[in-house]
């Protein structure tokens, strides 16, 4: 189950097919009857303002992104330090 949400936090393609079949999803990945459940009971827009969370976070580590970037011209110039 934890790397079954964690698919979901990280990758784009995996939640959007999720969100348009949950129920297929969570078979297709394996997960037990139990674990089914669980998913198919997520807060799913938590979980979408999750990933986007995540997702900035990834960027501003990478450097990509207009945040990212932005934060990465700042660190340069040495206004924010790491």
């Amino acid at each position: 189950m934890r790397t079954f949400l964690a698919r979901l936090y990280s990758d784009r393609e995996f939640l959007e097919h999720f969100m348009r079949s949950p129920e297929r999803v969570a078979l297709e990945a394996g997960l037990d009857h139990r674990e089914q459940q669980a998913a198919l009971a997520i807060d799913r827009a938590g979980l979408l303002m999750a990933a986007r969370s995540y997702e900035l976070k990834r960027q501003v580590h990478r450097g990509t992104g207009w945040l990212g970037r932005g934060i990465s011209w700042l660190r340069r110039l040495r206004v924010l330090q790491r």
